[in-house]
């Protein structure tokens, strides 16, 4: 029964943060063009059902990866959880920890040997929340082992990882959401450590920097980021 728990709601949460994502910046397109970082530059319809039967299509092998993790863990619902505080600071963190690996296996990717891998997720310049998933099967498997063993080493309490599972789908969404809104430039000017859906945007235009999606860290201290723009030489 707990392993079905996990199961459900780790496959629930996961995509309802992509489906619920999408979907509003879909209804709110007209109202933040004035936000649009790159202008006239739409999903198009036809790659827009291309997004979405791929990501009807993993649903038959989905649940394996939530049921893997649960019975490779020692994570129990009938263990004490901790407060909603300590949940939501441990859920950042583990966040955090595998922004590390993600950092790491895009270099690889971003690499001659390693870029056949993650081709298919370049193949658009333009981000779109929907494209957050268009990747090969190897860069879904590479990006999955990081996300979920973490889960497996770490073991937290379930209420944990399914925030830790909120926090890096949602972020990782709105990564791709190509709109530069008040609270994205709020934390680009008073948040530096956290990398905003900017940075990324900056990362899938100009392809080499910006390695990392939930903080500025690794490419800080490899001197691979992007803080803005560049401007156009005058």
């Amino acid at each position: 029964m707990d392993a079905l728990l996990y199961v459900s709601f780790g496959f629930l949460i996961t995509e309802s943060c992509v489906w619920c994502t999408a979907l509003f910046f879909d209804a709110m397109h007209n109202r933040f063009q004035k936000y649009k970082i790159r202008p006239g530059h739409d999903l198009s319809p036809e790659l827009k059902q291309v997004a979405i039967q791929e990501r009807l299509s993993k649903y038959k092998t989905e649940w394996v990866i939530y049921a893997l993790t649960w019975f490779l863990s020692r994570m129990s619902f009938s263990s004490q959880p901790p407060g909603w505080g300590m949940c939501v600071a441990q859920a950042v963190l583990m966040g955090w920890m595998l922004d590390v690996w993600i950092y790491f296996a895009h270099w690889w990717m971003h690499s001659k040997s390693g870029y056949s891998t993650h081709k298919k997720h370049h193949s658009f310049r333009y981000v779109d929340c929907w494209l957050v998933d268009h990747e090969s099967g190897l860069e879904s498997l590479l990006i999955g082992v990081g996300k979920h063993g973490l889960l497996v080493a770490l073991s937290p309490h379930p209420r944990t990882a399914m925030l830790y599972l909120f926090y890096t789908k949602i972020w990782n969404t709105l990564a791709h959401c190509g709109y530069n809104l008040p609270i994205f430039q709020f934390i680009d000017s008073y948040l530096p450590f956290i990398s905003s859906p900017n940075h990324h945007e900056l990362h899938h235009y100009h392809f080499h920097p910006n390695l990392s999606v939930f903080t500025t860290f690794p490419d800080a201290l490899a001197g691979s980021i992007m803080w803005q723009e560049p401007k156009a030489p005058s």
